[in-house]
């Protein structure tokens, strides 16, 4: 149980930092296509939620 909060708190995590990222970077240094990997890191964090809530049923 405390394995899996510690897991959804780390998931959630990477993927704010894959939002953060890409826009503090914009600043420092233009990327191509930042928001790919801000889409990318909301939806791994959504479907790894989606993915738990169903196996608790």
């Amino acid at each position: 149980m405390k394995i899996r909060k510690v897991l959804d708190i780390v998931i959630l995590t990477t993927g704010a930092l894959l939002v953060a990222g890409p826009a503090s970077a914009i600043v420092i240094q233009p990327i191509p296509e930042p928001g790919t990997l801000s889409i990318f890191g909301i939806g791994a964090g959504a479907l790894y939620l989606i993915a738990r809530h169903k196996r608790r049923k």
